[in-house]
Order: structure tokens, then C-alpha cells, then sequence
């Protein structure tokens, strides 16, 4: 009697990539003020920060 046995190995890979971007958008408005001999400038400045992610997985077998 032969007996024959077969083992098959079986590997995965995983592989996970990240990407993260920021941008950021700076605005500035000023705002000029006049009453009689008084000159007011007032300056306002906003920040707008958008951040972008994405990631991938990919499996290897």
C-alpha cells in the first residue's frame, strides 16, 4: 500500500498604502473706517485647512 500525500502552502500579502494631502488657503480682507479725522483700518485674515486621505489595500496571494 503507498500512501501519497500533497501539502500546498498558501501565502497572503496584504499591502496598505496611505496617502494624506493638505492644502491650505489663506484669505485676508481689510476693512477701511473714516469718520471725521479718524482713519480706522481693521485687517481679518482666515485660514481654511482641507485635508484629503486615501488608502488603498491590496491583497497578494
Amino acid at each position: 500500500t503507498t500512501t501519497s500525500s500533497t501539502t500546498s502552502a498558501s501565502t497572503t500579502t496584504v499591502t496598505e498604502t496611505t496617502t494624506t494631502s493638505a492644502t491650505t488657503t489663506s484669505t485676508t480682507s481689510f476693512t477701511t473706517t473714516t469718520d471725521t479725522s479718524t482713519t480706522t483700518t481693521s485687517e481679518s485674515t482666515t485660514l481654511t485647512t482641507t485635508t484629503s486621505t486615501t488608502s488603498t489595500t491590496t491583497f497578494t496571494t
